[in-house]
């Protein structure tokens, strides 16, 4: 029976990259916390505030998950320095980014559906 491989293949992710998710989603979460203030202050049972309030949410939600996995990366970081452009890039492993995709094209979808009902949680 053939044996499972430990080889884990590894990514890379420039530093600028990383800090510029890391900026963005600090920003929109920011920007979320006024959002629900002021749903908050219209009161919760304004139909506009029923279809924005889920999205903001998730959008909050997702911001904090990529924040939490960007933040680990950042401080257990493994650099790599790239042999085209001399700058040095952080080293992941597969699975986390397959999972930082998954979050980021949610939080993609989500503001997507948000901005469809004229609300944004983005810097303009």
């Amino acid at each position: 029976m053939p044996k499972k491989s430990d080889k884990k293949n590894l990514f890379t992710l420039s530093q600028d990259y990383v800090h510029e998710i890391i900026k963005e989603c600090r920003e929109q979460n920011a920007l979320a916390t006024d959002l629900l203030e002021d749903f908050f202050e219209e009161g919760p049972e304004e139909i506009c505030v029923l279809h924005a309030l889920p999205y903001v949410v998730e959008i909050m939600w997702l911001n904090r998950n990529i924040l939490e996995i960007m933040l680990k990366e950042v401080d257990d970081a493994i650099y790599h320095e790239n042999e085209d452009t001399e700058e040095e890039e952080y080293v992941i492993l597969e699975e986390t980014i397959y999972h930082l995709q998954a979050l980021l094209i949610s939080r993609y979808q989500s503001n997507i559906n948000l901005n469809k009902i004229s609300y944004s949680v983005s810097l303009h």
